[in-house]
């Protein structure tokens, strides 16, 4: 056999074991992460907590809102746009329940 041949072939083999290690480690470490989701440690649920305590600079609350400033916005409570707009009314589907189940009255009769 040629030399050459038989050591592309090695280094083919050493390279496909190489990538099946990483992915290995990759799919390790994505279930190591998924178990300490489900089973958070004190540290964990502590340095949630820190995270959570952290409050935002008036600089930062600042930027945030130059930043939305940048944006429209809704002008009035989302939840009464929805039902009364009628930019917003056609997004949702209202009383799908009744209309399947034949209205209240088809359920007081049963």
């Amino acid at each position: 056999r040629d030399k050459a041949a038989v050591a592309a072939w090695y280094a083919a083999r050493a390279e496909k074991a190489a990538a099946e290690a990483a992915a290995e480690a990759a799919a390790a470490e994505e279930q190591a992460k998924l178990d300490r989701l489900a089973n958070p440690t004190t540290e964990d649920l502590l340095k949630d907590i820190r995270t959570l305590l952290q409050r935002l600079s008036p600089e930062d609350e600042a930027a945030i809102t130059a930043f939305l400033d940048g944006y429209p916005r809704l002008q009035g409570d989302c939840y009464t746009l929805e039902r009364e707009s009628p930019r917003y009314k056609s997004i949702i589907h209202m009383n799908v329940n009744e209309e399947e189940q034949g209205g209240n009255d088809a359920l007081a009769s049963e």
